[in-house]
C-alpha cells in the first residue's frame, strides 16, 4: 500500500507569497501584510487549538471532510484552507471563499 505524500503548499507561489513576492492571482488582497502573517501562523502551529486563541481567524471544518480547516484572512472573501494532520497544517491554500471550488480531501 502507498503512502500519501502530502505537501505544505498546495502551490509554489503561496509560499513564495508567504514570502512578500507578488503574484497577480492575489492583487486584490488589500490587506496582504497582514494575510501573510495569517498563512506563517497556519504553516508554524503545531496544535489546533491554538486558532481559537484568535478570534477573527474563525476555524471552520469543512463539511463532509475529515481533517480539512480553513481560517479568514481578513481580507474580504479570501480564506486559508488546509488539511490538518498530525499536528501541522498540510497542503495550505488560499482561495477565494468558495467552498464548491475547494476540492474535498476524504
Amino acid at each position: 500500500m502507498l503512502k500519501t505524500v502530502r505537501k505544505k503548499f498546495k502551490n509554489k507561489e503561496l509560499q513564495d507569497y508567504m514570502e512578500s513576492k507578488w503574484f497577480k492571482q492575489w492583487a486584490g488582497i488589500k490587506t496582504a501584510e497582514k494575510v501573510r502573517r495569517r498563512i506563517k501562523f497556519v504553516n508554524n502551529t503545531r496544535d489546533i487549538r491554538d486558532f481559537s486563541a484568535f478570534s477573527g481567524f474563525r476555524l471552520e471544518k469543512i463539511k463532509g471532510t475529515k481533517n480539512y480547516y480553513s481560517i479568514r484572512t481578513g481580507s474580504g472573501q479570501w480564506r486559508i484552507f488546509f488539511i490538518w494532520e498530525n499536528n501541522e497544517a498540510w497542503e495550505i491554500d488560499l482561495n477565494k471563499h468558495d467552498y464548491k471550488q475547494i476540492k474535498r480531501g476524504k
